[in-house]
């Protein structure tokens, strides 16, 4: 029974951020940010941590989202592909904002490499993101 109750709340956790990502996508920062603040921070989510990172990276705080994609990418386990990707994405995002060309191209690299594994649509955005750094 405790193991169905586990169940249950991840799986609600899972949906909320899937929401909340799909706010940040459509720039609605302040639905999102109150969302993310009721979610709280779970130390042990690297979902979560993703989310806000990607938050602060879509706000062009990438300090703030590095930091959380960071902590996202250190619990994650590398078996999770999919989730190392999306990491590997944002943080990518971020040293470009920064002007730090070589480690954004290496995060995108590396997101592309998983991408490609799975055979993604998420592939293309990456494919756009290195022909800028690149150009």
């Amino acid at each position: 029974m405790i193991s169905l109750v586990v169940f249950t709340a991840l799986l609600a956790q899972t949906n909320d951020l899937e929401t909340i990502r799909e706010l940040i996508n459509k720039h609605e920062f302040d639905s999102a940010k109150h969302l993310l603040n009721a979610a709280g921070n779970n130390s042990n989510s690297p979902e979560l941590d993703y989310t806000f990172g990607m938050y602060f990276m879509k706000r062009n705080l990438p300090d703030s989202a590095l930091f959380y994609g960071e902590k996202a990418l250190e619990k994650t386990p590398s078996s999770d592909s999919s989730l190392v990707a999306d990491i590997q994405n944002v943080l990518g995002g971020c040293y470009y904002q920064k002007a730090d060309y070589s480690k954004s191209l290496e995060s995108y690299l590396a997101a592309a490499r998983f991408y490609e594994e799975e055979n993604s649509d998420k592939l293309g955005i990456i494919y756009v993101n290195l022909g800028i750094i690149l150009s």
